[in-house]
């Protein structure tokens, strides 16, 4: 329940963990975006593999569809329809090269929302996939967001730390952004 904790890296060992996965259904799978790619485990945690390279910063299920996985590292978008096993990029209407969260809604399962962050940390881009992650349309490239203005004004932001994006559940055309 949370009240006593136990580390558990063997197989991963002393990594930057940026995001973690549950399976929806299954307790015993495990998913750790990290700085040394993705790990999975199917032991609740007990041990770890390596499935990928990338300094992951982001992971997402795709909702009613377990087998479906959304990832994020160096500015590249990659998705997985094995659970984890094996990962593809997806590049089309993507930027790269900049740093990637995803959004997703039980709403609308075909829906992949990613925000994109510019070098400077403000906001580069919004962009909406409408059949599950194979391909982008931009939606938006400002205001900026993530500036330290109220109004989208400024420039820079603090997405190099704080980014986050997440879809209503039950209006899958309403987001919230954070940085």
């Amino acid at each position: 329940g949370g009240n006593t904790w136990l580390s558990s890296n063997i197989g991963m060992g002393n990594v930057i963990v940026g995001c973690m996965l549950i399976h929806p259904t299954n307790p015993q799978i495990l998913l750790a975006g990290t700085s040394a790619g993705v790990f999975k485990s199917i032991d609740g945690g007990a041990t770890w593999q390596n499935k990928s390279g990338g300094f992951f910063k982001d992971l997402a299920f795709k909702p009613g569809n377990n087998n479906v996985i959304y990832g994020t590292y160096s500015g590249i978008f990659v998705r997985s329809t094995d659970q984890g096993e094996t990962w593809t990029q997806i590049s089309n209407g993507i930027h790269s090269n900049a740093r990637l969260v995803i959004g997703v809604t039980p709403a609308a399962p075909e829906f992949v929302y990613v925000m994109a962050a510019k070098s400077d940390n403000g906001f580069m881009g919004l962009y909406k996939s409408i059949n599950g992650g194979e391909q982008f349309v931009e939606m938006s490239s400002g205001p900026n967001i993530l500036d330290w203005s109220c109004d989208g004004s400024g420039s820079g932001g603090q997405a190099w730390y704080d980014l986050a994006l997440t879809v209503d559940h039950t209006d899958p055309n309403t987001i919230y952004a954070g940085g």
